[in-house]
């Protein structure tokens, strides 16, 4: 817009202002007729108390302090939308008259809403978990997550149980059609695509995590070789699982977080060079990456989703004791860049986010499509919106761990065949 004090901007057309509150009469009819009921009778309840002799005023006093204590968890409602101790989305606020419909649900879905925000809550998640971490001698069990109290390796049990579940027959066949579609793809645009699958922690590190407790809650399956198979069968391409690289590198330094799910540095560089060593096999030139090509921090704490950069504590478990992050790891910083004249699009879920600062050695852009967190149906549409990214890669790297399968499932690759034919 012009600067000059003298210009004027004139809009004739009518506006349609609407107000940013909405005014819900059903409810508001609800608590004032359920408030009034509650005045009434507390009023009718006090009253008795001074009529008849035989009560007492410490009577009235705790009743009064009975009053207070109930309303005292909604004197504050927090609005936050996932919880960083439970490391879990908070309830949303579904309202009685929802898309001008009357929800049956209201009152569980309102009892699912308080619950996870009246006042105090956060402190009582808290002192939960440290009474559970206290009182337990061997391992401990919390919001999911398995400690073992004499090493301190820590397990998040339904991630390990679904690397363990990955795939059915069915869905077997239908993420073999899917990469079918994107390969073909590839192939048309000529790009080279690759396809990682990250081994889970409980898998790699079973002996360590159940090392000294009483008895092993759960047998260790790895159904991810059978799967890659099976895959290559059906659609022709080849999975590259690094679950032997990391299994050497291991013998020599830790490649997991002991209190996270990722993996650590070290880990990440181990599936990089592997990735390396399948495209230097397809013509693509660039040595593999080795310490001394990095800037060598060394904490103790844990790369964690968008804490990739500072480093992070864990929260998973409620539980706050620095004596659990009893191990060194090493934090790894590029020194120098030596990209190719290439493009690369990584989709993929967290994992993508501590790999993608290698790949900014390799390649002179790096996109990525980051699918953890989305809906399902955002992650259905997810291909279609990033569309632009795809066709402008030269190199695609779709790079999943092997706990969180129908992140893969729920992605359309349909969208691909009719790009293929406008390409």
């Amino acid at each position: 817009m012009p600067s000059s004090s003298t210009f004027t901007l004139t809009y004739n057309e009518k506006l349609s202002v609407r107000s940013g509150i909405k005014f819900e009469a059903m409810t508001f009819i609800i608590i004032a007729v359920l408030g009034y009921l509650l005045s009434y009778k507390l009023t009718s309840y006090l009253a008795d108390f001074k009529v008849l002799s035989n009560y007492s005023r410490l009577d009235i006093l705790f009743l009064l302090v009975c009053t207070i204590l109930m309303f005292l968890p909604m004197s504050h409602i927090t609005n936050d939308v996932k919880s960083i101790a439970e490391n879990r989305e908070l309830a949303k606020w579904v309202p009685l008259i929802n898309k001008d419909k009357i929800n049956y649900n209201f009152g569980k879905d309102f009892d699912n809403w308080f619950n996870d925000r009246y006042n105090f809550r956060r402190d009582y998640v808290n002192l939960y978990g440290w009474l559970r971490y206290y009182f337990s001698k061997y391992s401990c069990i919390n919001n999911g997550v398995l400690l073992n109290k004499q090493n301190h390796w820590f397990l998040i049990l339904k991630f390990h149980k679904a690397a363990q579940k990955l795939f059915t027959p069915e869905q077997q066949r239908v993420f073999s059609e899917d990469i079918k579609i994107l390969s073909e793809y590839c192939d048309k645009t000529r790009k080279k695509l690759y396809f990682v699958i990250i081994p889970e922690k409980g898998i790699l590190y079973k002996d360590e995590i159940y090392e000294g407790l009483i008895s092993n809650p759960l047998k260790v399956y790895d159904p991810v070789p059978d799967i890659i198979k099976n895959v290559y069968t059906a659609s022709g391409v080849e999975i590259l699982y690094p679950y032997d690289e990391l299994m050497k590198a291991k013998k020599e330094h830790l490649v997991f977080f002991k209190h996270d799910h990722h993996l650590n540095d070290v880990g990440y560089l181990v599936v990089f060079n592997s990735l390396i060593k399948r495209m230097n096999a397809d013509g693509v030139p660039f040595p593999q990456l080795r310490e001394c090509d990095f800037t060598v921090q060394e904490t103790n704490k844990a790369r964690s989703g968008s804490r990739f950069s500072m480093g992070s504590g864990f929260c998973t478990l409620n539980i706050w004791d620095e004596t659990l992050l009893d191990e060194t790891y090493k934090f790894y910083t590029p020194k120098c860049e030596l990209p190719l004249q290439k493009k690369v699009l990584i989709i993929g879920d967290s994992y993508v986010n501590m790999t993608k600062p290698l790949f900014f050695n390799m390649f002179q852009t790096v996109d990525s499509i980051f699918v953890r967190g989305l809906a399902q149906a955002e992650r259905k549409d997810v291909l279609r919106k990033n569309l632009d990214l795809l066709k402008k890669a030269d190199v695609v790297v779709m790079m999943f761990s092997a706990i969180q399968p129908e992140m893969l499932l729920d992605m359309d690759f349909d969208i691909l065949r009719d790009a293929r034919k406008e390409q």
